[in-house]
Formats: structure tokens, C-alpha cells, sequence
């Protein structure tokens, strides 16, 4: 099982200046030790900083969005890092199921038997439409928090990330499990 649940950080407003990359405005928009977002691997959860881990795993994450909604079927190869451990994920995909075969590594040994824990369930297949799900609240959030911060980007390149961010979110048609209303 893979569910994301998200923290109600404080967003910093601006202006800021004119920023380079999209995953600069990360160092912006939040403040140090905020509230987190937690990745629920098998039901180990996986804190995500709002500053620093997004920050880092920014690109990754939205170029794994857009190729799965893209492509009706394909493979591709993600590495996600916190202060504790590393995820590399070999992600497959066809129109209806999605794999992750997942390693994860301690960035410390004092971290080891957390790697381990979630290492003894190194695979999931979930249904692919629900992996994107998962993901959508955490793209409107960021989206909300780049309006509310008034982020400006520079370099073209960057700014088309930013437009493929909210092409992306918008193409996911429901939230993850945890936020949608129960009937």
C-alpha cells in the first residue's frame, strides 16, 4: 500500500525575487523544520521536508508524474532522498497496473534497520491510476503555495517545468485516498 499524507505548512508570501529553477522556490516558500508530508510505504511512513526534501526531490517526482500519465505503458528509474535514507524506484507500468521495485539505503547506520524495514517489502503493484491520485494533492499544494508566494522564474526552461507541473495536476482527475470524501 502507498498513500501520501500531506503537512499544513505556514507559506512565506513575497515577493521574492526572480528565481532561477522551479526547485529554488522550495528555500522561499517554507521555513525550516515546517510541517512535513509523509510517504506511506507498506504503512512505514517516510518523512519528506516541505524545504530541504522537496527541494531536492522536486524534478524527480514531477518527471515521474508526467511519464506515467503519460505513457500508456513504460518503465523509468527514481531516486527520492531525505535526511535519513535513499529510494531508488524501478517503476513499471502498463494502462492499468503499476510496479515499484524499490531499494532503499541508510545515509547513516544508526538508519540501517529503518532501510531494512522498509527494504523487506521491496515490491507494490497498485493500480496505476491510484499511484496518480496519491500524487495529485501534493501537486495542488505546491501550485498554491508558488501562487501565494507570488514565485516569479527566470530561465524558460524552468518556467516550462512550471507549466508541465500544473498540466500535470490538472490531468490527475482525483485526490489519494486520504482526501477524497467517503459516501
Amino acid at each position: 500500500m502507498f498513500t501520501i499524507q500531506l503537512g499544513h505548512p505556514k507559506i512565506k508570501t513575497g515577493p521574492f525575487p526572480t528565481l532561477e529553477k522551479v526547485k529554488d522556490a522550495f528555500f522561499f516558500l517554507f521555513r525550516p523544520e515546517e510541517e512535513s508530508i509523509y510517504l506511506f510505504w507498506h504503512a512505514i511512513p517516510l518523512r519528506m521536508r516541505y524545504r530541504e526534501d522537496l527541494h531536492r526531490n522536486f524534478d524527480a517526482i514531477l518527471a515521474m508524474a508526467w511519464l506515467v500519465l503519460r505513457d500508456e505503458r513504460g518503465a523509468t528509474r527514481v531516486d527520492l532522498i531525505n535526511q535519513l535514507i535513499t529510494a531508488q524506484w524501478e517503476i513499471h507500468w502498463d494502462e492499468r497496473n503499476l510496479t515499484i521495485a524499490a531499494a532503499f539505503s541508510a545515509l547513516d547506520d544508526l538508519y540501517a534497520p529503518y532501510a531494512h524495514a522498509l527494504n523487506r517489502w521491496a515490491e507494490m503493484t497498485m493500480p496505476k491510476q491510484a499511484f496518480l491520485n496519491e500524487w495529485k494533492p501534493l501537486l495542488r499544494q505546491i501550485i498554491v503555495a508558488f501562487q501565494s508566494g507570488q514565485i516569479e522564474i527566470e530561465d524558460g526552461t524552468e518556467r516550462r517545468k512550471w507549466e508541465m507541473l500544473q498540466r500535470v495536476e490538472e490531468q490527475i482527475p482525483c485526490y489519494g485516498q486520504l482526501y477524497r470524501r467517503s459516501v
